[in-house]
């Protein structure tokens, strides 16, 4: 929701669902740990550097594909997006 916000240059809703996705994350952080909230940690870091252009978020996702090698096809693809766009 949040990239397609994004690309619809919808700025009264970006904000919100830039919150909404920061306090997924931090809820992701706290408390689960298994395969499936470790790609959603990745697509919400990949999500919030290209909304944002904190780089922080795009060093996040960087380090999970390099730690965790994930098979998601889609998730390779959104990160290697991310290396290469300079916000």
């Amino acid at each position: 929701m949040l990239l397609c916000a994004h690309l619809r240059k919808d700025k009264s809703s970006e904000p919100e669902l830039t919150t909404a996705a920061l306090s997924e994350l931090e809820s992701i952080n706290k408390g689960r740990s298994d395969k499936a909230a470790t790609d959603v940690r990745a697509y919400l870091h990949c999500a919030l550097y290209l909304t944002t252009g904190d780089a922080s978020f795009r060093e996040e996702a960087k380090a999970y594909i390099r730690d965790h090698a994930p098979k998601s096809q889609p998730l390779r693809r959104l990160v290697k997006l991310i290396r290469k766009k300079r916000v």
